[in-house]
Formats: structure tokens, C-alpha cells, sequence
């Protein structure tokens, strides 16, 4: 099954083609096939043999809760923790391939705000709802799996592009005393995190060579 999602994206199959053509060829199986189930499996890994640790977070605090990692912890990448069955250059390839062309670019190519919008509460990435008549919401991914996970409401899109603008503009007029600043911190950190991810590599060569 894996074998033949990733053949079928390799040969020119898009995720939404390939959703469908499951779906078709299994009809009766209880699980629906859908883009974002196809996407994250041409995503994993652990097809390849490799492991990523720390995908979800467990809060510090009580009530336990378990969150998708969005970047709140570290990640481990270890190579060759079991044997694969895909091939790494066929992976790669797909990866070039999900690069070019995101799930989310195939479902919603106009939108400004896609892959941008973060929830304040999770973390989760947000998605956008809503046939265009009535008019788009935008939903925290974890809020649309379960209530219970993430408190944040749906925000109307009129109300975000309103905030965007407001912020943009006071951007625009307070450039050297905020913009400007905030970049260099920016660029300051960025060079800081791929410091840490350097090290984090050089420890993981480390302790495969244990």
C-alpha cells in the first residue's frame, strides 16, 4: 500500500487523485483515505528507515495534554533505526516533489494566508473553512479534531485581513523604531537555531558511533 502511494505521486498522481483512487479501490474499508492522511505518509520517515522523536509534547502542567510539536520542543533525527521499505532516493524525490507542490497549495492556491496562520492557544497550524458565499473562517487544526484539545474559536477571514492590514501599516510608519530591530533580532536567532541544529547533528553522529 505505501509502495504504491508513493509510485503513484512519483508517476504524476496528485494527493487528491491519489485520496480518490483509494477510496475507489476500497470502498468498504472503514477508514475514508484523504489528502492530509496521503501527505503525511509520503512525509514519514520511518518508511525509509529513519526516526524522527518528539513529533508530540506532553504539557508540563496539569491536566496532562498532548500537543503536536510545532516547534515548542526540540526534535531527534536518528538515521537507519530499522529497515525501510522505501528507497531514499525515491524519498527524496517525493520530498523535491512536496516542496514544489504542498498539499496546501493543491487545495487553496489563492490564499496569502495559507501555511502562515498559527493557533495562539496549541500552536497547531490553522486551516481555512467555509464555502466562499457565506465566507471563509479560518480553525485551528487541533480545535477541529476535538473541542476538548484546543479552546480557540473560528476567526472570520474579513476580521484577519482587517488585523494584517492594521498591523502591516504600523509597520510601515514605525519602520526604524520596530521593523528594523525586530529583523535583526530575527536574523539573530535564526543564526542561533541553526547552531543548535548543527550540534544536535553532530550529536546524533556521535552516538551512532557509540
Amino acid at each position: 500500500m505505501v509502495n504504491d502511494i508513493f509510485k503513484s505521486y512519483l508517476s504524476g498522481m496528485g494527493i487528491n487523485e491519489i485520496a480518490k483512487h483509494l477510496n475507489t479501490i476500497y470502498p468498504k474499508e472503514n477508514r475514508k483515505w484523504n489528502p492530509r492522511t496521503i501527505h503525511a505518509i509520503l512525509r514519514n520517515e520511518k518508511y525509509i528507515g529513519d526516526s524522527l522523536y518528539q513529533k508530540t509534547y506532553t504539557t508540563d502542567s496539569l491536566p496532562l495534554k498532548r500537543y503536536l510539536n510545532t516547534g515548542q520542543r526540540s526534535k531527534y533525527y536518528a538515521l537507519e533505526t530499522h529497515e525501510g521499505i522505501i528507497s531514499k532516493t525515491d524519498y527524496e524525490k517525493v520530498q523535491n516533489l512536496l516542496a514544489k507542490k504542498s498539499i496546501t497549495g493543491e487545495i487553496d492556491r489563492t490564499c496569502v494566508f495559507s501555511k502562515k496562520i498559527y493557533c495562539s492557544i496549541c500552536g497547531a497550524i490553522c486551516s481555512r473553512k467555509g464555502p466562499p458565499t457565506r465566507g471563509f473562517v479560518w480553525c485551528c487544526r487541533t480545535h477541529l479534531q476535538s473541542k476538548a484539545l484546543c479552546l480557540l474559536k473560528s476567526i472570520r477571514e474579513d476580521e484577519l485581513q482587517q488585523a494584517f492590514l492594521s498591523i502591516y501599516n504600523r509597520l510601515q510608519c514605525n519602520q526604524k523604531t520596530i521593523l528594523e530591530p525586530l529583523v535583526d533580532d530575527l536574523l539573530g536567532l535564526r543564526h542561533l537555531q541553526e547552531q543548535k541544529y548543527k550540534n544536535r547533528l553532530a550529536l546524533g553522529e556521535d552516538i551512532q558511533h557509540l
